[in-house]
């Protein structure tokens, strides 16, 4: 009757036992004794279950002892044979990237009178003028030799005014702006127009740093002699040098870059039809090769962390390239890769994994190519993924196509 007692509680105990190991995932072949066992027999029975983990589908019976049935097993590294990225990006976007040609302009082009007096006279009727110019009236006076002002009045920005003040007109206060560099090319690819730039006193309007009490009224003068000044390009730190960009349909863009540090550096891009000017970019300073397809701008300011663009030839526009985000099978055995985890992560999986242009993998750290499990570093530094900002499109393109080549 003991014994009996004894068997059915070693049942009991162990069908208990095994229904809580249910919710555990590590797989054990268990052995279960039939009711005759000894008390030996169950000690050493009990000592086996409460010792190992297991699943209720995994219990069968067999007579090998438990601890020759578990196996560890290891994840395989993932075979980068035959990877190719742009096979995990996704549907591409329609796209007909537009080359460039980009250059230093040095010329200095013959410009005809009429079209420099306009420019000139634009100048004299612009709201620049009329601001710099009230604001000297209300501190400059004429003592009969010169113009002065008062210590009370002084002003940093006054230091420019002798340079520009016409003193045949005083005692009047008349100031004159200082030619400095034409453009001059066939900006829609046919009629030959002008880009004029003129010094001027700085409209305190337009102060950006304390550095120059002087800033720049960019004209700009068409094929028809119509002058107008262009005010969103027009800054007291915009750069003297204008660079052009003549793309593949013909077109001449320009680039006006402006900012007294690295950190406000920015570039306003226009381009020229019907005899008017459009801001087809403005956003941080842009970067060009003398000839290709990418331009990038460095949102850092100085830290080479860069944003894609191209010009669509479709969409008449500039586009960013966009950021596609790779399958976390793939992103894991990226992350998993210990030449790519010692250079591009600093812990384990744990940030999103982006494909850029069907070319480049993109982490938080930098930016590479991944040719058969070789890195090949982004040469520009850190390819930032688009931002998508409303405006400029974001599209998701294959950078290794013969477009792009």
């Amino acid at each position: 009757m003991k014994k009996q007692i004894i068997t059915a509680a070693i049942l009991i105990q162990a069908a208990l036992m095994l229904s809580a190991c249910a919710a555990q995932n590590v797989s054990v072949t268990e052995t279960v004794t039939a009711a005759e066992q000894t008390e030996t027999t169950v000690t050493t029975a009990e000592t086996t279950v409460t010792t190992k983990t297991t699943t209720a589908a995994a219990v069968t019976t067999s007579e090998t002892p438990v601890s020759e049935t578990v196996t560890e097993t290891s994840a395989e590294p993932y075979d980068w044979s035959g990877f190719v990225l742009k096979d995990h990006c996704g549907e591409f976007d329609e796209a007909m990237p537009l080359k460039y040609h980009s250059w230093e302009y040095t010329d200095e082009p013959e410009i005809e009178e009429s079209h420099y007096n306009a420019a000139y006279q634009a100048v004299i009727e612009s709201a620049y003028y009329d601001e710099v110019l009230k604001f000297g009236k209300e501190r400059f006076e004429w003592n009969g030799n010169e113009f002065v002002t008062s210590e009370d009045d002084f002003h940093f920005i006054l230091q420019s005014y002798p340079y520009y003040i016409d003193y045949d007109a005083a005692p009047e206060l008349v100031l004159k702006p200082k030619f400095i560099s034409c453009v001059q090319l066939p900006f829609d690819g046919v009629n030959t127009e002008e880009i004029m730039l003129f010094r001027f006193p700085l409209a305190e309007s337009q102060l950006e740093w304390s550095g120059t009490s002087s800033m720049h009224i960019v004209v700009y003068v068409n094929f028809k002699g119509e002058a107008e000044v262009l005010y969103n390009v027009s800054a007291q730190t915009l750069s003297t040098q204008i660079k052009p960009i003549k793309y593949s349909d013909g077109k001449i863009h320009l680039d006006f870059g402006r900012g007294h540090t690295a950190g406000t550096s920015r570039s306003h891009i226009l381009s020229f039809s019907n005899g008017e000017a459009k801001v087809e970019y403005v956003g941080i300073a842009t970067f060009w090769e003398e000839d290709g397809f990418i331009l990038r701008n460095d949102i850092s300011g100085f830290f080479d962390q860069n944003i894609l663009l191209f010009r669509d030839g479709i969409r008449d526009c500039y586009c960013e390239i966009k950021k596609v985000a790779l399958s976390d099978e793939i992103s894991k055995a990226i992350c998993a890769d210990e030449k790519v985890n010692a250079e591009y992560f600093s812990s384990e999986f744990s940030e999103p994994v982006y494909a850029l242009g069907g070319q480049y993998i993109v982490t938080g750290a930098g930016a590479f190519e991944f040719d058969n499990g070789m890195i090949v570093p982004y040469e520009n530094g850190v390819i930032v993924p688009s931002f998508e900002y409303e405006g400029i499109p974001a599209l998701n393109v294959d950078l290794t196509s013969e477009a792009f080549n």
